[in-house]
């Protein structure tokens, strides 16, 4: 019996959805066992089969749903559509004149022997693959609709395709520990598969029922751990290999080992997170794969949580609240902002106890010009998404380079940033999504009336999806607030050096330098009032919006010569020069020593040579009193006054 064993473990079986038909027709209400013949023909795991029979169809029904569906499409014909899933499925078709047919389908199984690989074939175009074991098989991408998988040592992998559709597909892997000649695909060796059939459907009945598991139904708590065993006829267990799955990997893990034949009958059950899940043990034994199941229910930890907080990437020993500057921008225009909360207890603990309040704190003087400018306003909608999943595989990892826990961020105070010492064990995404002219969010986390936490969400003009580009939408808006300043100043017949003396004059007067006693809350109340996030800090971390805000009343510092400059070079055509050396018209810019102020290392001027010569400098500031002046207020210095109205 060993021998043939082992004469059957030489036939490697390279399958893909591959179709044996039972020919043979019986009545309805006698179970007789039919004849299997084989079929040289496969189906991809993306592909639907449309069967044609000899009968008038009645009925068809498939043993596992979940696996491959079945309907009949007309008289006589039937369809048959993969789900995406590992197993078998026999489908029943009765016909009216009270015969049977069965047709039976191995989905998504592989057998290859160590050193050994194959060349697998999809219908949907492949983003990518991957396996979940690669010391056991490889896989690599060799061209749009084909992959290799490359057999390494015994023990079994799953790899994973996804296509550009989104689709996904699972295959598995069974890798044997001798090497051979090679793969053996059963669609080509149809005289091995009819001669044996009866055979091994007689050994399928035998086998499936006297192979079981441990339990077949659990009760769990979350964070408990468990053992399922599968128990295998001793006829096949020297050679039977074991892969387990979880249905749903939020509610509860499952892992075993991959090489050793004993221990890969040891499915270890880990409780993660309230709900029900199925744990799979996949028997690949030589004549066929059987699978059997236990339901695993788990409760819910309700552990409260005494440490919680958002979490920010960016901040200073000296912060004192927390600001996270997002990426913010859609293609569509909007905005879409998220931001993460941590805590100690569980997940029930948040759900039950936490809520979550958003607020929108664009300040006063951001929101008339994008209203001056014609942009409807849009409400923020909040959405939570659980972290519990993205926390569990991020701990699976544990004891990898580069891995580190995540860690809950406690709230800071007036004494500084708060502790992150404590790991995190439940959490939600707060994803928040916006119109165009929301640029400054106040997140906060409450329980009760209490406030837990709370954080600052801003935008910095970057593309959500691509942070190396700024938004067209901005470049867009600081274009057309640009124009309508220029239209108001530039007047027919000025030169170049009167436009830009005209421009830089406008600045100066009406935007204010950064720190300087005139941006403070207690020397200038109006301006912190249309300034101000949440009448809390200066937002000044976006350079698109920033720079169109610099045309009403904004703030600047000398940088904003640049800004100046290229102005210059894009609205009047002037190039850019060395310096005062080079022959013709031109700009460039002096940093200090060779700027207008040598002292401050950091000063910058953009100096203009005309074409006759004459070369002139524009410091491009803003203003800068303190509280000893009576201009620092905006009342005094009139920089209202004095703004062009953009509608």
């Amino acid at each position: 019996m060993k021998k043939k064993m082992h004469h059957l473990l030489a036939i490697v079986l390279v399958i893909i959805m591959a179709l044996s038909v039972v020919e043979t027709a019986v009545p309805a209400t006698v179970q007789a066992k039919p004849k299997t013949t084989a079929v040289n023909k496969t189906i991809t795991l993306t592909t639907s089969k449309t069967v044609g029979t000899k009968y008038t169809i009645k009925s068809v029904k498939s043993s596992n749903s979940s696996i491959l569906s079945a309907k009949k499409v007309s008289s006589k014909k039937f369809k048959v559509t993969s789900k995406y899933k590992y197993g078998s499925a026999a489908i029943t078709v009765k016909f009216k004149n009270g015969k049977t047919t069965k047709y039976k389908y191995d989905v998504g199984k592989y057998s290859l022997k160590k050193g050994k690989g194959t060349t697998v074939s999809t219908k949907d175009t492949i983003k990518s693959v991957k396996s979940n074991q690669t010391k056991i098989a490889s896989v690599k991408k060799i061209s749009s609709r084909r992959f290799k998988v490359t057999a390494k040592k015994a023990g079994a992998a799953k790899i994973t395709v996804t296509f550009k559709n989104r689709k996904k597909a699972i295959y598995y892997f069974k890798v044997t520990g001798s090497s051979g000649s090679g793969n053996n695909n059963n669609n080509n060796s149809n005289n091995n598969n009819n001669n044996n059939s009866n055979n091994n459907n007689n050994d399928n009945n035998t086998n499936s029922e006297k192979i079981s598991l441990s339990k077949t139904s659990l009760t769990m708590n979350e964070g408990d751990t468990t053992t399922l065993t599968v128990s295998i006829p001793p006829l096949y267990d020297d050679q039977a290999f074991v892969f387990w799955e979880s249905s749903n990997t939020s509610v509860a893990t499952v892992s075993s080992s991959l090489t050793d034949l004993k221990e890969m009958k040891k499915g270890t059950i880990k409780a993660v997170g309230g709900g029900t899940a199925t744990i799979t043990a996949v028997c690949m034994l030589h004549t066929e794969d059987i699978l059997i199941s236990c339901t695993i229910k788990v409760n819910e930890s309700k552990k409260s949580a005494s440490v919680y907080g958002f979490t920010i990437t960016a901040y200073s020993n000296k912060s004192t609240f927390k600001v996270k500057e997002c990426h913010s921008r859609n293609t569509d225009g909007t905005n879409t902002y998220d931001v993460d909360f941590f805590c100690n207890g569980s997940e029930y603990w948040i759900n039950n106890n936490v809520t979550f309040e958003v607020e929108d704190v664009t300040p006063k003087a951001y929101a008339k010009m994008y209203l001056d400018m014609g942009i409807k306003y849009q409400a923020p909608s909040l959405k939570k998404e659980s972290s519990a999943s993205a926390l569990r595989e991020w701990n699976a990892k544990e004891g990898q380079v580069n891995w580190s826990p995540i860690k809950i961020q406690e709230p800071f105070t007036n004494a500084g940033p708060g502790q992150d010492k404590i790991r995190a064990t439940a959490g939600k995404r707060l994803v928040i999504d916006t119109g165009m002219s929301t640029r400054a969010l106040k997140v906060v986390a409450k329980q009760g009336d209490k406030v837990l936490d709370y954080v600052y969400l801003t935008s910095n003009s970057r593309n959500k999806n691509d942070s190396s580009s700024y938004s067209k939408y901005d470049l867009d808006l600081y274009r057309a607030v640009l124009n309508k300043v220029e239209e108001a100043l530039w007047k027919p017949g000025m030169t170049n050096s009167e436009k830009l003396t005209a421009l830089n004059n406008y600045i100066n007067s009406t935007n204010h330098y950064p720190g300087c006693d005139l941006t403070l809350k207690e020397y200038n109340a109006t301006f912190w009032e249309n300034w101000s996030v949440d009448d809390t800090y200066i937002m000044k971390t976006d350079s698109i919006l920033d720079n169109t805000m610099m045309f009403q009343g904004g703030i600047c510092d000398c940088w904003a010569a640049q800004v100046l400059m290229k102005i210059a070079m894009e609205d009047l055509g002037i190039p850019k020069i060395k310096d005062m050396t080079e022959n013709g018209e031109g700009v460039w810019l002096g940093m200090g020593s060779n700027s207008s102020n040598p002292t401050a290392p950091t000063h910058v001027t953009m100096f203009y040579k005309d074409s006759e010569g004459t070369c002139y400098g524009f410091d491009v500031n803003g203003m800068t009193y303190n509280h000893s002046e009576k201009e620092v207020t905006c009342e005094v210095h009139q920089c209202r006054e004095k703004l062009i109205p953009l509608k």
